[in-house]
């Protein structure tokens, strides 16, 4: 029985792609493949490190290296785990904010915050990829926002629908379908730089910052080839 641990809540974008590749697995080769959702990232981080067989998976993306350069990790990517492999480049992220905002468009929500400083409150998981994502973004834009801790997609998307929150990012896909349902409103794309358009989103992509993000499958550092 093979256990992929998963650092978030179930259906966020790492829970899915966890549960594609659970699912491939059990069609092309067959065994017992379970997928666990640890809310406390940490504790799953724990289970791998703890592992004394190649049966526990940790399934994650950039945000482990993210968590380890702010110290708020205490096991170390290069020697505590090995990467079993890439299972996917996790691609662009929409930029959402609630249906009734006050702004249209990603040079709209710049101005806002830069005549309301601090006021714009901002989604991220504290220490993880979205911390440094928005950082850039007040790095770059010269703004300032309230950091909240958010870090599920699934909770971004309900903040951001509820009026709770001003700004958040979320996968393209959940992006779109939450739009079409009056949800949400997307200001923009977030890439890596390499595409200024995507096929399927009619959404302009924002140029001046720029984000890559991968999904990997790490296991034991102990657990032979």
């Amino acid at each position: 029985a093979v256990q992929f641990s998963v650092p978030a809540k179930a259906g966020g974008v790492t829970d899915i792609y966890t549960r594609y590749v659970q699912n491939a697995l059990q069609t092309t080769v067959g065994g017992t493949y379970s997928t666990v959702n640890y809310d406390t990232p940490a504790v799953a981080y724990q289970t791998v490190v703890a592992a004394t067989d190649p049966n526990t998976l940790l399934f994650q993306h950039s945000s482990l290296a993210c968590n380890y350069v702010t110290g708020s990790l205490q096991f170390d990517p290069t020697t505590d785990y090995r990467v079993v492999g890439c299972v996917a480049d996790m691609g662009a992220q929409a930029i959402i904010v609630a249906p009734d905002a006050p702004y249209n468009t990603w040079e709209e929500f710049i101005d806002y915050a830069k005549a309301n400083p601090g006021e714009a409150s901002v989604a991220i998981s504290t220490n993880g990829t979205t911390h440094f994502i928005f950082g850039e973004v007040e790095q770059f834009y010269g703004v300032e926002f309230t950091l909240n801790e958010c870090g599920s997609e699934a909770d971004k998307l309900t903040n951001i629908a509820g009026g709770i929150l001003d700004l958040a990012n979320c996968s393209l896909n959940n992006a779109k379908q939450y739009e079409e349902a009056g949800q949400i409103k997307v200001l923009a794309i977030l890439g890596d730089g390499s595409k200024t358009s995507y096929e399927g989103f009619d959404w302009p992509v924002i140029t001046d910052v720029t984000w890559a993000a991968h999904m990997y499958v790490f296991a034991n550092a102990n657990i032979s080839d």
